[in-house]
């Protein structure tokens, strides 16, 4: 199977532009961070091929990379809450800290993205580090830079997706000693329980690649409005390589990303699994929702919050515009044919998820520790139901 759908088995040989993007989506976006790991790891320059050399034996998906001749090392360090607390503390303080460094350089942990985090595996009832070939299972994300309790508000929409029955990552609060972070399940990671040869030849990995990769596209092509691929180039690309079910799971994301106003969900937020026999999108990952920003902490109307709402960007266009107000039956009609449905089958999906989308968020937000329990969050449960109204008026439905 190839490593992307950008790097085909019909070529021996791959280098250039395209390989280097791949790669490059391979490593955090801050280059703050890129420096650090090159002065930590005594390289000279922050180039991503380098970084992979020391950086690249725990990727997202199911690769490995280590200098040619390298010994292999695969280890794992159990952890208890007081240690996991310190790394949470450690990279609020310091966006640049991603890594423990009472760990060598070399072996560690790499992530895309813009968002703080760190890797952790789970087995056997407890939490290690993990340093070489031995794979991470869950992601520690601390925080949102500049958004106040973010990773509460993904914890609340992430949870309500999976009540909702759509295929979307695990997520869980780690709270202990005043700190917390938002703890999200890889799934590109399995636990086999069969494993005999010790704790990590129970982690098997499974191969993945995010749309940018798979596309052929640098990291920065991650929004339509930057140059990035479209709902029409990610919907073709499904449909080229993939069956009914990823193209209809897509087509849901799209419409649950308007109604929730998760404005961040561009094609960095979209992967697929890629194994010899099939390609499939991957359970949807980082979703949000803005909706308690578009309110401001003194009350706010209705109608204002409504025109927030309208004035808000999307990731990609649904239409002939990226604007929350300007999607209608036409374009949700326009994606349902395209994931090979009738017309109405996403307007009767947003029949029924602007009917519970309030009560499955107030649920969710609910299984928050009490001292989490943020006026943020507060917001978004208050003001769902608005956002829910909104919808329906724009799409003539009728909820109670």
């Amino acid at each position: 199977m190839p490593l992307s759908l950008s790097l085909p088995l019909a070529r021996r040989r791959h280098e250039g532009r395209i390989l280097a993007d791949f790669l490059d989506n391979l490593l955090p976006d801050n280059p703050d961070v890129r420096q650090r790991w090159a002065l930590d790891a005594g390289l000279s320059t922050a180039e991503s091929f380098g970084l992979l050399s020391e950086y690249g034996q725990d990727v997202a998906g199911a690769m490995s990379f280590r200098p040619a001749g390298a010994e292999v090392v695969s280890a794992g360090e159990s952890v208890g809450d007081d240690h996991i607390a310190d790394r949470i503390r450690r990279i609020t303080d310091d966006p640049t800290a991603w890594h423990d460094d009472a760990i060598p350089p070399r072996g560690q942990f790499s992530l895309g993205g813009a968002q703080d985090k760190f890797s952790l595996a789970r087995f056997g009832g407890g939490w290690h580090e993990t340093r070489g070939e031995m794979a991470s299972t869950h992601l520690f994300k601390p925080r949102v830079r500049g958004v106040p309790d973010g990773e509460l508000v993904e914890f609340v929409v992430m949870r309500a997706l999976r009540w909702l029955g759509v295929p979307a990552a695990g997520v869980s609060i780690f709270d202990h000693a005043e700190t917390h972070s938002l703890v999200v399940e890889r799934f590109d990671r399995r636990i086999d329980p069969a494993g005999e040869a010790g704790p990590e030849s129970r982690i098997e990995r499974l191969h993945q690649e995010d749309m940018l990769q798979a596309l052929g596209l640098p990291r920065l092509r991650r929004f339509e409005k930057d140059g990035g691929p479209g709902a029409d180039e990610i919907g073709n690309l499904l449909s080229r390589t993939s069956g009914s079910s990823s193209r209809e799971q897509y087509a849901t994301a799209l419409l649950l990303s308007w109604i929730l106003l998760s404005t961040d969900a561009h094609a960095k937020n979209y992967s697929i699994f890629i194994d010899a026999e099939k390609v499939a999108l991957t359970p949807l990952y980082d979703v949000s929702s803005i909706v308690p920003y578009l309110v401001g902490t003194k009350g706010t109307d209705v109608a204002s919050f409504r025109s927030r709402a309208d004035a808000a960007s999307l990731a990609v266009r649904y239409g002939a515009s990226d604007l929350s107000g300007s999607v209608g039956r036409f374009d949700l009609e326009h994606i349902a044919r395209r994931a090979g449905r009738p017309d109405s089958w996403l307007l009767n999906q947003a029949e029924l998820f602007v009917t519970v989308l309030p009560t499955v968020i107030s649920a969710a937000a609910a299984e928050l520790p009490t001292r989490l329990q943020t006026d943020v969050v507060a917001r978004l449960v208050e003001w769902m139901p608005s956002r829910c109204h909104q919808i329906a008026e724009q799409l003539g439905l009728q909820i109670l």
